[in-house]
């Protein structure tokens, strides 16, 4: 039985999946959970989404649906609340956890996400970076209110010519998290970081079989297109007309509120305030769903760009049962693989 020679190991390892959003990364991995369970093979699921560990996040982080956690063990999901932080090395911790505890069962854990930094945080480690200073944050955007992120990433440019090379002007996640680290340690990021190689020819931390989803551009876009109406029809606009009303302006400044589309709704409820009739009319929900549908699609492109860089098993373009049939095979062999290792 291979749950029992799982439990003897003791060992880690991982099925990864990855790949842009809407890809079908969840589908996937429900069909596969679905069909090793009627082998009696036991598989959890656990979440290397970034946002989806916000317990208020939910309609536009295309969290699992109630009936999707009823059907399928997840984890790592509702972790901490929009107000609070967790750095990529604290959730890899967790998920590491997190995945020993489902291998201490039996069973096989699956992890399913497309944050390519939380990823990497949790099959390769990441540098050690001093802990976010939410002090300097303030003062930093407060800066970047009056002058802009350009000049922003002109003073990072000063202190850390080679991190701001890679930076565009506007990347203001990246070019405050550059200049927070040289303020903290009178160091360039660049200076002090080790982890630069390609993904591809760095060690993981333990065995795991990566999964790429990588369907062809005109697919993918017509699914974010299809997706994004959906998320407002699980209720999105009130979701955020919720937690305006919670945190009112401080909302905006919520690491959280970075998720795709979320500024954009809470703009949209900022000027329904002033305008009361907007919200009623469909052809600016039109336009407002047209808009998040091409942020997520430059997203897409970005996370494919990340991905590129991650170890690489196997690669699907289309999911068919021909695929399934193939890659359930593979991950057959690789599950001896690790449990005789």
């Amino acid at each position: 039985m291979v749950s029992k020679d799982i439990i003897q190991t003791g060992n880690l390892f991982a099925f990864i999946f990855i790949g842009p959003t809407a890809s079908g990364k969840s589908g996937l991995a429900h069909t596969l959970v679905d069909q090793f369970a009627a082998e009696g093979k036991k598989c959890e699921i656990v979440n290397l989404d970034a946002f989806q560990i916000y317990k208020e996040l939910s309609a536009g982080t295309a969290k699992p649906s109630a009936e999707e956690r009823q059907n399928y063990i997840y984890h790592c999901i509702d972790l901490i609340h929009i107000n609070e932080n967790l750095d990529a090395n604290t959730f890899a911790k967790k998920v590491t956890e997190t995945c020993k505890e489902i291998i201490d069962r039996g069973h096989i854990p699956f992890c399913v996400g497309g944050s390519g930094l939380y990823l990497r945080a949790f099959l390769h480690g990441l540098d050690n970076f001093p802990a976010r200073n939410d002090e300097f944050r303030e003062k930093l955007r407060i800066l970047a209110e009056t002058n802009g992120w350009p000049w922003c990433h002109e003073w990072l440019n000063q202190v850390d010519p080679i991190r701001a090379q890679e930076l565009h002007p506007n990347d203001k996640t990246r070019i405050e998290r550059a200049l927070e680290i040289y303020i903290l340690t009178g160091i360039p990021m660049s200076t002090l970081r080790s982890k630069t190689g390609v993904l591809n020819d760095q060690e993981t931390l333990f065995p795991c079989y990566v999964i790429h989803l990588e369907p062809e551009d005109d697919k993918l876009k017509e699914r974010i297109k299809t997706r994004v109406p959906i998320l407002f029809n699980h209720g999105w606009i009130e979701e955020v007309k919720v937690l305006y009303e919670k945190y009112g302006d401080e909302l905006a400044k919520f690491h959280a509120i970075q998720a795709i589309g979320y500024k954009e709704v809470l703009n949209f409820i900022k000027e329904c305030k002033i305008h009361p009739d907007t919200l009623n009319k469909q052809e600016y929900i039109n336009t407002l769903q047209e808009r998040i549908a091409t942020l997520t699609w430059q997203y897409a492109k970005r996370q494919g760009t990340w991905n590129a860089k991650e170890k690489r098993d196997f690669v699907v373009t289309s999911i068919n049962k021909s695929v399934i049939n193939k890659l359930k095979k593979e991950m057959e062999h690789k599950i001896k693989d690790f449990i005789s290792t």
